[in-house]
């Protein structure tokens, strides 16, 4: 094993970005238009998205974003 592989994890690129949607989420410093944005344009990735990274199976972005927001981002 050489030593940069050494406790190097190896992630999938899907949880790579849900990793860093969840920092989105929880960082206060980042208002939630570049979550909005990318919702807006394409709802159906929206939703199958924040279905997994919430693990609410019923999460449907045009249902649920105001509330989402609101709790995630005041």
């Amino acid at each position: 094993m050489d030593e940069e592989d050494h406790g190097a994890q190896t992630h999938a690129p899907h949880e790579t970005r849900a990793c860093g949607l969840r920092r989105y989420l929880r960082e206060e410093s980042i208002g939630p238009l570049p979550i909005r944005r990318p919702a807006v344009a394409h709802p159906e990735a929206a939703d199958v998205v924040f279905r997994k990274l919430l693990r609410k199976p019923g999460f449907t972005w045009s249902w649920h974003d105001v509330a989402l927001l609101r709790r995630r981002k005041p």
